[in-house]
């Protein structure tokens, strides 16, 4: 079984190791014909995160068949870290050895790594979340991720908002309180669809790791419906795609 993935940049590995080690340490990759896939559930059974990364989205791609293969993501961002910003990257999975091959190119120097590959991979496929949302929300990153950096300046907990005409996003705390207010008509929203208003409570910490990966010019797809779990997605350099799915906080509960 050959696994072989080059990237041209290798920013574009570097940035989705990061979406992905924000909600877990080790992850299990899917690879055949069409690309790499991973879905894995943080320890807290709080949050899950699906990439597909298909093979249009590198610069070269081989795979002979159908496997199965774990990292460890600490491990892997610990090696992404010496990746300079000219390097190109080649990734190869050696089932024979039990390693994952990682090649970092520039300038006529090639840095060599190896990452041993995580044991039983015969672990059930995790299922993802089957819901019909009431507000489906495109919005230009930057705008959402300053929403939710009001809210920590107050709060642990941020509240989702949505009526036919605009989105909230609020937050309250021992000391004081926030709302950011977003009217449908903003050029910042491309998509607002809202079938019945909704209103649910998450995390910050969490909404705010799944945000770090997308730029503040991108968008952001995101789809919720009241004390639901919450659905962000968005487009990672290369043509993948991250997919997170956030549990609600319902009121009165710790």
């Amino acid at each position: 079984m050959v696994v072989k993935g080059i990237f041209e940049e290798a920013s574009t590995w570097k940035t989705i190791i990061e979406a992905l080690s924000a909600l877990v340490k080790e992850i299990y990759f899917s690879a055949d014909e069409s690309g790499l896939h991973a879905r894995a559930i943080d320890e807290a059974h709080i949050a899950m995160v699906d990439l597909s990364f298909p093979k249009e989205a590198f610069q070269d791609y081989t795979c002979t068949g159908e496997t199965k293969f774990g990292i460890s993501l600490t491990e892997m961002m610990q090696i992404m870290r010496r990746a300079g910003g000219s390097d190109s990257l080649e990734l190869t999975v050696d089932e024979n050895k039990n390693k994952l091959e990682i090649k970092l190119k520039s300038n006529k120097v090639t840095r060599n790594f190896s990452l041993s590959l995580l044991g039983d991979t015969s672990g059930e496929e995790i299922p993802v979340p089957k819901i019909e949302y009431n507000t489906v929300i495109t919005i230009v990153a930057g705008m959402f991720k300053d929403a939710i950096k009001d809210a920590e300046v107050i709060g642990d907990y941020i509240l989702l908002e949505t009526t036919p005409d605009v989105l909230k996003v609020a937050a309250e705390g021992n000391t004081g309180n926030v709302e950011v207010t977003i009217d449908k008509e903003t050029d910042q929203l491309y998509k607002y669809e809202v079938r019945e208003d909704s209103k649910a409570i998450y995390a910050l910490k969490y909404l705010s790791d799944m945000t770090k990966a997308v730029s503040s010019t991108d968008t952001l797809e995101i789809e919720y419906s009241s004390d639901m779990p919450l659905k962000i997605g968005f487009e990672t350099l290369g043509g993948g795609k991250l997919e997170y799915y956030l549990a609600p906080r319902i009121e009165g509960s710790e």
